[in-house]
């Protein structure tokens, strides 16, 4: 950033073009033309150019912080973790903070402002403060009840932030420097608050995703059992493995989805009329469920939530189409369909080969995907045979 300038009493021997082409210069002068005037000229403009380079220079170190900030809050999987990440990257960001402070204000629907519910949830130096409840009372007070949307407080070392976590959860963040506030800070400060309030978005959408999982995986496994034992089970999944890999999925794929099948089958093994303890299905079942092989876990995902779809869309509960219903599904209702047929199940006996393709012929292109059924319908002595084996040879243990 140093601002070099040549002066020289012998341009000939040194021409100009050549100079400035050749070295990282910023300006060259002929001695006979330097007068006082313009050597101040001179000197000015190279100081104001390197100002405007110191700025530039602290822009980037700014926003460098606030690409290294994002990153962090971007792990944190929970809410005081977050922020406790953005408070320390807050205090990175402003070279000297005196103390910050984080608040929580809950509501309850329908019910006045008055009666907001407000939490200290995490601080930074707060060690030197006398009468610390005093001191949050009445800074509560001033940046909670006193305080816009995105406003900064009336001293000029101050800088106050809300946001928003879903519709009944708010944060306000609080922070004081040990220096006053230039237009580069607040300028900089804005936009790692506009990356925070992002990434609170994302985590609440996280959040609201893992209990959308939760609670299909637990509606699974309080159904009752439907596959009377362990020989079956590998059958239909062994079934399903083979029908997917006829179909052209790849080889983990159609293992995963096995995996899947033989794995949430298992668990529904209950006694009659006795419901499995939720608290044993969420400390071991889906711990041990996310901890199979890679994309084990939306696999089931994408089997429970598009069981009950229809190829033509009359299924339930979202009326999905076509290939809007993931393969996983597809395979599994040809497959439970096929396995309710040949084993009885819901019906009084098991139905004869042919009634089974007649009804499939019928189904395609319906209930079921027409090439899948075609699959079936083309080799369906070799999956009958998969279904019906009772070997235990292949089982598989996990």
């Amino acid at each position: 950033m140093i601002q070099i300038i040549i002066r020289t009493g012998q341009p000939g021997a040194n021409p100009e073009n050549e100079v400035v082409l050749k070295y990282k210069i910023n300006d060259y002068k002929d001695k006979t033309e330097l007068s006082a005037q313009k050597l101040f000229t001179c000197l000015v403009s190279a100081l104001r150019s390197y100002q405007e380079l110191v700025k530039v220079k602290q822009n980037k170190l700014g926003l460098d912080k606030i690409i290294v900030a994002t990153q962090q809050l971007s792990k944190a999987t929970s809410i005081p973790l977050f922020m406790d990440g953005v408070l320390s990257q807050l205090i990175t960001l402003i070279d000297y903070c005196e103390r910050s402070f984080v608040f929580e204000i809950t509501t309850t629907p329908n019910e006045p402002t008055s009666d907001q519910k407000i939490q200290l949830m995490s601080s930074f130096g707060s060690e030197q403060i006398t009468d610390f409840d005093e001191f949050i009372a009445a800074l509560q007070h001033r940046v909670i009840n006193n305080c816009g949307q995105y406003q900064l407080l009336t001293k000029s070392k101050e800088y106050v932030v809300r946001f928003e976590f879903g519709s009944a959860c708010r944060y306000a963040l609080y922070l004081e420097a040990g220096r006053p506030l230039n237009n580069l800070d607040i300028e900089l400060l804005n936009i790692l608050s506009g990356n925070i309030q992002v990434a609170l978005n994302n985590l609440c959408i996280y959040q609201e995703l893992l209990q959308s999982q939760q609670a299909v995986i637990n509606q699974c496994l309080m159904r009752p059992a439907s596959t009377p034992n362990l020989v079956q089970i590998n059958n239909i999944a062994n079934l399903s493995y083979q029908l997917a890999c006829d179909s052209g999925l790849a080889e983990n794929t159609a293992n995963n989805l096995k995996d899947a099948l033989l794995f949430c089958t298992k668990n529904m093994m209950k006694q009659q009329n006795t419901a499995p303890n939720i608290e044993h299905i969420n400390q071991a079942v889906i711990p041990h469920i996310k901890s199979l092989r890679p994309n084990l876990l939306n696999v089931l995902l994408n089997v429970l939530q598009h069981q009950d779809e229809h190829y033509d869309g009359n299924g339930l509960p979202l009326r999905l189409t076509g290939t809007q219903i993931s393969i996983e599904a597809r395979i599994v209702s040809v497959v439970q369909t096929f396995d309710r047929l040949v084993h009885c199940r819901d019906y009084k006996s098991a139905w004869p080969i042919s009634d089974i393709i007649k009804l499939f012929k019928q189904q395609r292109g319906l209930h079921f995907d027409p090439q899948l059924v075609d699959l079936l319908l083309e080799d369906i002595d070799k999956y009958h045979h998969i279904l019906t084996q009772d070997s235990c040879e292949n089982l598989i243990t996990h």
